[in-house]
């Protein structure tokens, strides 16, 4: 639900609207990069509780005995949700295939004054993206 939630707060900034920044959509994003932990190790599983940050799912499967069926007791270690990568590239850094065009217009904190994209496949053409404090530059790659 939390990556449903901020696809939501970015078509908000989409519109003319005063009630939520870039920035706060930069801090719910870092809060739900920080959810893909589990014991300080990159981990993602499905349904976190609220207030104890528990992944619920795991709960479950540790009740039922961590079934290998399930994903066992490694459950979460290697899975990588694509939506996560959707939301700071597409969120975050702006980029975007519009008409068949790709673009780019970043969402990045105020601080930030670069940051790079490499070897980014979009309809089987590969790009190099850099943003060096606001500039932003697109190299189609020889694929």
């Amino acid at each position: 639900a939390t990556a449903q939630t901020l696809n939501a707060v970015l078509k908000l900034l989409d519109t003319e609207q005063d009630v939520l920044t870039n920035e706060d959509f930069y801090q719910m994003l870092h809060t739900y990069a920080k959810m893909h932990t589990h014991q300080g190790q990159p981990w993602i599983d499905e349904v976190m509780h609220p207030e104890t940050g528990e992944w619920s799912s795991r709960a479950v499967l540790e009740r039922w005995g961590w079934p290998e069926a399930k994903g066992g007791v490694e459950r979460g270690r290697d899975y990588n949700h694509s939506t996560f990568c959707d939301l700071v590239l597409g969120g975050l850094l702006g980029i975007r295939v519009e008409d068949g065009e790709l673009s780019v217009h970043p969402r990045v904190p105020a601080n930030w004054t670069h940051f790079e994209v490499d070897n980014l496949w979009i309809e089987k053409r590969c790009f190099a993206i850099v943003y060096d404090k606001g500039k932003i530059t697109i190299k189609e790659k020889l694929s």
